[in-house]
């Protein structure tokens, strides 16, 4: 079990150590980034602002492309420099959000319960108390990016509930149509089957993000809990 524990303080705080490299990484980038674009001439702007959303492939086919054949080589240094730094800050999100805010939580909760034991049992080692430390650091970082996300969700369901609303109220007219023959049994049968798909979809949706709403905010309170009784 030492062993054990051992090896997963080490790994967690590698997960750590690498998310704090890759911050600190897209910091940098982002900053040459902006640096490169105040130094492009402003009549070239245009030209990159609308690249820089584009695909690798993409921009690769508009560099290859007649136009970009023509003698501008400033241009072309420019946007290649522009490019590279948006390709890179690109990466870093995707490594990035390859671990999503709710398994890293996951971990934090499942790593101070670890902790709590083994400070229980004897005086923490000094691996323990670093990895407390970043716990902590992290858990603050966590619940300020939560609680974006969460208002974002807030919303997403408050919409998605008045969707439902409609989608129920489309159903009762249908309803009412059938009664008095407005609409043939072939009709009504057809409009219904698409209309209460489409509601189920919907309240399966909502139900989804409450849960998941219930079960990060459930995370995030046994971790500061946790956090607390360290």
């Amino acid at each position: 079990m030492d062993e054990l524990g051992g090896q997963l303080s080490s790994s967690v705080m590698r997960v750590f150590e690498l998310r704090e490299v890759l911050e600190l990484a897209k910091a940098k980038a982002k900053l040459e980034w902006a640096k490169e674009k105040v130094s492009t001439p402003p009549s070239l702007m245009g030209t990159l602002e609308s690249m820089s959303t584009q695909s690798v492939k993409r921009y690769k086919d508009v560099v290859e492309s007649d136009y970009w054949r023509e003698d501008f080589t400033a241009q072309k240094v420019y946007t290649t420099n522009l490019q590279r730094w948006v390709d890179l800050i690109s990466k870093i999100d995707t490594a990035l959000s390859s671990l999503p805010i709710e398994e890293e939580t996951a971990i934090i909760e499942h790593y101070l319960s670890f902790i709590n034991e083994k400070l229980s049992l004897e005086a923490g080692s000094d691996m323990l108390k670093a990895g407390l430390s970043v716990c902590q650091q992290r858990l603050g970082s966590i619940s300020e990016r939560w609680g974006v996300i969460r208002r974002s969700r807030i919303e997403r369901v408050m919409n998605l509930e008045l969707e439902a609303t409609n989608l129920k109220d489309e159903i009762k007219e249908a309803e009412v149509r059938f009664a008095v023959g407005e609409i043939e049994q072939e009709l009504f049968e057809r409009k219904m089957s698409v209309l209460q798909s489409t509601l189920k979809k919907v309240e399966n949706e909502i139900s989804g993000i409450r849960s998941s709403l219930d079960d990060m905010d459930m995370k995030i309170f046994r971790c500061t809990e946790l956090s607390r009784e360290s």
